[in-house]
């Protein structure tokens, strides 16, 4: 492990960077950091994070940010284990570092060692080590935690430890002749502290020695008027003779009270000047304002110009609007200081309105002359004009920032690719063909804020108060900006501008389609731009996905949409990420946020008539209908089927041969695939309709989803009556009766299976009967009527049979059980739910296998038989597991605590609702069905008594492979 907090709070875990999380938990992170080896109080976390007023619940959050921390620390940490890094002692907490781990330490042990060797009188070496612990300092002391904690004695004595060892390195350094070394770290410490006197002394005296005089008389003049406007106040006597010995101690007053250069100083200093060269100093403003972007920042090149990793080049790339010169911006800003001999900008025009790209022999021109290069002899030929370029800047510290850069032929003649002279590149474009094989250029994409990044870029703005009482429009927003910065700082000025507005009142505005970019008028500007720079085959691709409603989707929903093969569909989409109006993602997936989907939507409005927008969605309802129909047969190959019509010619089904790959996929699509359902219905495609509706049934009950369930099935059953079609309408009734009953609208529920076992008794449907025969009978049970439900259960037992459906003799056996168990029979329920098993032998179907295990282990807790219950709950829990429903992992582990505690296992039940409590914050569990209340699992963990560390270390329950029934 390593630790940071001089600079951004950072921590590796071999050598990978960890994300620490939220700014209140890296502020958590960084107080620990302050006090190395020493606890910190939890009162005493709570009073930095909160001040005089913390929430009722501010002792379970720095519990919470606790125990996350640790589990990124050491997330393979035994058992029981007290940690190596994290400690719990003396009513708080520590964290244990040593110099080799934790760079405060390591800086205090060099500035130690600088002392004894300037002591010593080896002057030289000691200002080499006050150098090396400098250049630790990363930026002010845990830059990117909020500035309130921040602004903290335990946080700010570590800045003032710093300024404090500039000044007598500068000492030291101005002695044996090296000011220049210490020149950097000057500057950045007069910057933020612009009134210290004593320093300011001490980077006149290091500019006079380094050659830079006239710069030393301008900081002069600078402060002088910093401290008459701000403080009333003249120079006092340190700061005063410092400016006399910059051009010499008999140098006379100026008239204005600054210091008159002698001639023969100014004389001296143009003597020594060189022939060619000057300090350009292009950037252009920093922002005003600048929020998150703390990670990214970690990754550039470090601020005393020593690229980091050697590296001759960073490309930072991104969506448009992704904030791409914000950051370069805002970091060679940050980084200025260590580079004296300048900054160059170029705006290169990329993908900019104001014209065609720049060519890069025109920027030279300009760099050139910029460094001091008279006009008359820049060279005419651009590889001239390269050439001449890096040997003016050799063995210099010169910044260089490329920004908008459209492609890597554009940049490569501006990469100056010499020690102390890095580049920073901006582009929509990843720009990888710099490369070209060498290990000097490093990239780095900006992906979009998300919900906390868009909240604190929003907070700054507009203030926090305001947007903590505005929840919901915040998350909308987020939404309908992408959390690109750029979109986000044009809304927050426009909620500025209205300070007795609600938030919702914006977020008004920007819902309706076109009023988003309407609204963000910047953002469209920058999604045309990328847009004018595409083939036309990969606009038109462009335009044809804008009959995708989601926001990622696979390279073979892109080639069913445009009715063409697989392999030129890649190709297209690889360019248009290259100019960032799409962002590759996991799994070979791709990435458009709401801002680029509304663009390409008015694109497609536009550029297409409506026929051929309809043949689209067409191919698109296609392939969604025929990919989830082959995973639902990948998920049950036992299990009902309907009768499919082929696809229209073009489209291309993804195929999902193993249950993981089938679940990933629905997981990746199925808000996209509620949405079509009703996009179907209203579009007049009725049987797709129907069908996706019925495609998505045993996911959705199985995942709890009865809301968004009870939705699609609503347009599903519109659809199906408007075809006439007697077999899809029994089918929705039925599966609509079962998600009535779910959200307990029984006579909803009464009227839709009443209806479904009519259709399929005309129809002479024996498996639909059965089935609806089953909903009956868990309807009754929920009602209380278990003499009705045994009906309808051993109804759907006899029909089961007769069709030969294995996986339904298995459900109505255990549905047997159930109605048993409620009638107090558990000999019966444990007989009835034992033989459900059976029909499952040799068949794959997880989770039919799971509802069993699950049965089995109701029936012997309430035959006392507590280690047998244990034991079916863990072989459902497995199953669930590996079935990749959260949902049911989530109550599995409930009813396990549950068994733990009565076997009187208090350790194991603790693991086991704790385990329950990470799956539901960790998994989106919000819209599934009724689920036991979280409240009621922590009042059972309080009871479980005293939590020592030992228990507290949340040990991990290993879900048994087998078990006995």
């Amino acid at each position: 492990m390593r630790f940071a907090v001089l600079g951004p709070v950072r921590a590796w875990r071999d050598g990978r960077l960890l994300e620490l999380g939220p700014p209140q938990q890296r502020a958590v992170l960084a107080l620990l950091l302050a006090r190395p080896g020493h606890p910190v109080e939890v009162e005493e976390i709570v009073d930095v994070l909160w001040g005089d007023d913390p929430p009722v619940s501010a002792l379970t959050v720095v519990y919470r940010h606790i125990g996350l921390l640790r589990r990124l620390l050491e997330p393979d940490l035994p058992t029981r284990a007290f940690g190596q890094w994290l400690l719990r002692g003396a009513g708080g907490y520590r964290v244990e570092a040593d110099p080799d781990s934790l760079d405060l330490l390591r800086f205090r042990r060099l500035t130690q060692d600088a002392r004894r060797r300037r002591d010593s009188g080896a002057e030289d070496l000691g200002v080499a080590q006050y150098v090396e612990a400098l250049a630790l300092w990363q930026g002010p002391t845990a830059d990117g935690i909020p500035s309130a904690v921040r602004a903290h004695p335990i946080l700010t004595a570590l800045d003032r430890e710093r300024h404090a060892v500039v000044k007598e390195a500068a000492d030291a350094a101005l002695r044996c002749g090296r000011a220049g070394a210490l020149l950097g770290a000057l500057r950045r410490c007069a910057d933020e502290r612009p009134m210290d006197e004593p320093l300011h002394a001490r980077l006149l005296q290091a500019l006079s020695a380094t050659g830079r005089a006239q710069e030393a008389v301008r900081t002069y003049r600078e402060v002088r008027t910093r401290l008459g406007e701000e403080l009333g106040i003249g120079p006092g006597a340190e700061l005063r003779a410092a400016a006399r010995l910059v051009l010499g101690t008999a140098a006379p007053e100026a008239p204005d009270g600054g210091v008159r250069p002698t001639p023969a100083r100014a004389e001296e200093r143009r003597s020594t000047s060189p022939d060619v060269f000057s300090v350009p100093a292009q950037l252009p403003a920093d922002l005003p304002v600048f929020v998150g972007r703390q990670r990214e920042l970690a990754l550039m090149p470090t601020p005393d110009g020593d690229p980091s990793g050697g590296a001759a080049a960073v490309v930072v790339s991104g969506t448009p609007g992704s904030g791409k010169t914000a950051l370069a911006v805002r970091w060679a800003h940050r980084a200025a200081a260590g580079f004296p001999d300048g900054q160059l900008y170029a705006n290169l025009r990329g993908f900019g309105p104001g014209g065609p790209p720049v060519e890069s022999a025109l920027v030279l021109g300009w760099f050139l002359q910029a460094l001091g290069v008279p006009p008359e002899q820049v060279p005419a030929d651009e590889r001239e004009r390269s050439r001449r370029y890096r040997e003016v800047l050799a063995g210099r510290r010169v910044l260089v920032v490329l920004d908008d850069a459209r492609d890597a032929e554009q940049v490569r003649p501006l990469l100056p690719r010499l020690p102390g002279c890095p580049a920073v590149v901006t582009s929509r474009g990843p720009l990888e063909d710099l490369a070209e094989g060498a290990d000097d250029v490093r990239f780095l994409t900006l992906e979009p804020f998300d919900a906390d990044e868009t909240r604190d870029c929003l907070a700054v703005r507009i203030g926090g108060d305001r947007v903590a009482s505005e929840e919901d429009a915040v998350t909308e927003i987020t939404d309908l900006t992408g959390g690109l910065p750029l979109a986000l700082a044009v809304v927050a000025a426009r909620a500025g501008a209205r300070p007795d507005f609600p938030l919702a009142a914006t977020v008004a505005e920007l819902r309706d389609g076109r009023a988003d970019l309407d609204a963000l008028a910047e953002v469209r500007t920058a999604c045309d731009a990328s847009y004018r720079a595409l083939s036309p085959a990969a606009a038109r691709l462009v335009r044809t996905l804008a009959g995708h409603p989601g926001r990622t989707f696979d390279v073979f929903l892109a080639a069913s949409a445009a009715g063409v093969p697989v392999e030129p569909v890649r190709e297209l989409l690889d360019e248009i990420a290259g100019v960032s109006l799409l962002t590759p993602a996991a799994e070979g997936r791709f990435a458009r946020h709401r801002p680029l989907r509304v663009h390409a939507a008015e694109l497609a409005e536009t550029h297409e008539d409506l026929d051929s927008r309809r043949a689209v969605l067409h191919r698109i309802l296609d392939h969604c209908l025929h990919t989830a129909h082959g995973a639902v047969r990948t998920l049950s190959p036992n299990g009902p089927r309907i009768t499919l019509p082929p696809p229209e010619p073009g489209v291309t089904p993804s195929a999902h041969a193993e249950r993981g790959a089938a679940l990933a996929w629905f997981g990746a699509e199925l808000p996209v695939l509620l949405d079509m359902v009703g996009r179907a219905a209203r579009e007049g495609f009725d049987r797709h309709a129907w069908q996706l509706a019925w495609a998505l049934d045993r996911l959705l009950d199985q995942q709890g989803l009865h809301h968004d369930h009870t939705d699609a099935l609503r347009s599903a059953l519109e659809a199906a009556r408007r075809l006439g079609d007697p077999t899809a309408q029994a089918h929705v009734h039925r599966a609509l009766g079962r998600a009535s009953a779910r959200l307990d609208r029984h006579h909803k529920a009464h009227a839709h299976l009443r209806r479904a076992l009519e259709l399929f008794d005309e129809l002479g449907e024996t498996t639909g009967q059965a089935r609806t025969h089953g909903e009956f009978g868990r309807l009754f049970d929920r009602q209380g009527h278990q003499a009705h439900a045994l009906y309808h259960r051993e109804q759907a037992l006899e029909g089961y049979r007769a069709a030969g459906d294995p996986v339904g003799q298995s459900g109505a056996l255990q549905a047997l059980g159930r109605t048993h168990t409620l009638l107090g029979q558990y000999r019966q329920a444990l007989t009835r739910t034992r033989q459900a098993l059976e029909p499952l032998r040799g068949l794959d179907e997880p989770h039919a296998e799971a509802a069993v295990w699950r049965g089995l282990g109701h029936c012997h807790q309430h035959l006392g038989s507590h280690q047998r219950a244990v034991a079916g709950y863990q072989r459902a829990l497995h199953l669930y597991r590996g079935a990749g429903d959260q949902y049911n992992e989530f109550r599995s582990l409930v009813w396990l605590g549950d068994a733990h505690r009565t076997a009187g296992d208090m350790v194991a039940a603790r693991a086991a609702w704790r385990q329950a409590l990470a799956v539901r914050d960790c998994a989106d569990l919000t819209a599934h069905g009724p689920l036991p209340p979280v409240e009621a699992i922590r009042t059972g963990l309080r009871g479980l008594g005293p939590d020592d560390e030992a228990a507290a270390s949340r040990p991990t329950l290993r879900a048994v492979p087998g078990g006995s029934a």
